[in-house]
Order: structure tokens, then sequence, then C-alpha cells
């Protein structure tokens, strides 16, 4: 298949309206725990955001803002727009401050799949300057808490203590 780089970008806007017909036309969808992640992408030859919402408990695909995660107020305007819109009482983030205020803390929690591989980074860059200082112990110390973590990472079964962490 070929075709040009603006039949495509038609071809996809297309789509998208299709989808977003289909989508206003179904049945209410109620999910009770809304996950919340963005990402930068680069469209049409610009930097652009897209806020991707699931429903933690189906782990389905709900919808797809293009919203930039930077942009603090207009995250915090959609994310209150899409739990109304399927009810969700809880929310699920990344660790970033745009997420904050949005819903009162007891009903935001940090994703934990977003935390370990966080912390797993962190143990990683901390090892990493650990060596270059001489500090051959602190780094391998880095080294087996990342192991401990990534051994986490695409675990149902997290332990107790590390999901308490989290919370």
């Amino acid at each position: 298949w070929k075709g040009s780089k603006s039949s495509v970008e038609r071809d996809v806007a297309q789509a998208g309206q299709k989808a977003k017909a289909l989508h206003t036309q179904a049945p209410a969808m109620h999910v009770h725990i809304l996950g919340v992640d963005g990402t930068g992408a680069r469209m049409a030859g610009q930097n652009a955001g897209l806020l991707f919402f699931v429903d933690i408990e189906r782990q389905q695909l709900l919808c797809v803002e293009p919203v930039k995660e930077t942009d603090t107020q207009r995250v915090r305007q959609h994310v209150r727009r899409v739990m109304a819109m399927f009810g969700a009482a809880q929310l699920r983030t990344d660790e970033l401050g745009v997420y904050d205020h949005i819903v009162a803390e007891p009903m935001r929690q940090v994703c934990i799949a977003h935390w370990l591989k966080s912390k797993c980074k962190r143990a990683w860059d901390l090892a990493r300057q650990f060596r270059v200082d001489g500090m051959l112990y602190e780094a391998e110390t880095m080294l087996e808490l990342k192991a401990l973590l990534h051994r986490y990472r695409h675990s149902p079964d997290v332990p107790a203590e590390i999901e308490r962490l989290v919370r």
C-alpha cells in the first residue's frame, strides 16, 4: 500500500470521526477505577500530547484525548469530564503533579506499574552515579534494589510491603 502523507492523515481523521460517532451512540459505560496516562507524539509535523483513559478493572481502553500532559489546566479539566462521563469513583495515574487535586487523595492512587518503573530507573541512575563516585558497595545495593523491584513490574502479586510504599 502506498499513499501520500496527507491521504494517510485524512484517513486517520475520518476513522477518528467514525469512532467518535460510534462512541457517542454506544450505551453509557460505567467504570469503577479510571486509569489515565499521557504521552507525547509527533503527528503531522507537530508535537502533540495524548491522554489515554482506561478501565483498570476490565483492562480496556476507553478513549484517547489530544491533550498535552504538560498543560495542567486542560489535563485536569479533561480528566474530570471523562470521570463524570464514565461515572468513575477512583482515579489511577502516574506520579506527576498534573493529576493532583482532581479528586480527593484517597480517591486517587498512583499506578503501581508506573511507581515501580520510576523507582527502578532511579535505582539504576543512583547505581551508575555511585559507581562513577567509586562507591561500589552502594552501587551494588542499588542494582539489587532495582532487580527486586523489577521482578514485580508486570506481576499481579506485588508484596504488601511494596504496595504500602506506593499508597
